[in-house]
């Protein structure tokens, strides 16, 4: 019969263990983020830079179209000055219903006995619960950094 001080060095022996565990999982976690950054750091670079050559293929096409010396077919003309105009003007971002979103994401997560906590009350503009406001909240929040960290690149 273990004695109460062989009972304690066992639990704390395993409260070690855990404890080792969990930060050999948050190393691992730091590192994977380091490794994203980069790969992040990589893809915007590369995306710079593919910005630029571009740019210098617009200015180009540009200069050929305005010299008079150069003679071009009128359809490839015309497909020349096609391919400036959609470069010149970027695509309009598609906007994202986040309220559906949020919806549907939290009638698969949240239990169906609760379903009346998804109440919008027009008037006030906001759910009927604290707990529902409290969660779409978050949600728009999360929605923010989305919109903020748009363009940039993710594995």
């Amino acid at each position: 019969m273990p004695t109460e001080t062989q009972h304690l060095e066992q639990r704390v022996a395993a409260l070690q263990s855990d404890l080792n565990e969990r930060d050999q999982r948050t190393d691992d976690l730091q590192f994977q983020l380091k490794d994203r950054e980069g790969s992040r750091r990589d893809w915007f670079e590369e995306a710079q830079r593919l910005q630029a050559q571009l740019a210098e293929r617009d200015a180009l096409l540009t200069e050929v179209i305005g010299d008079v010396h150069f003679v071009i077919a009128s359809d490839v003309r015309q497909r020349i000055e096609a391919a400036l105009c959609a470069s010149a003007v970027p695509s309009a971002p598609v906007e994202r219903d986040e309220r559906a979103e949020f919806e549907a994401w939290a009638r698969t997560g949240i239990d169906p006995l609760v379903d009346g906590d998804f109440r919008w009350v027009d008037s006030t503009q906001a759910y009927y619960w604290a707990s529902t406001r409290s969660m779409w909240a978050s949600w728009q929040a999360r929605a923010a950094l989305d919109k903020s960290t748009e363009g940039a690149s993710y594995e």
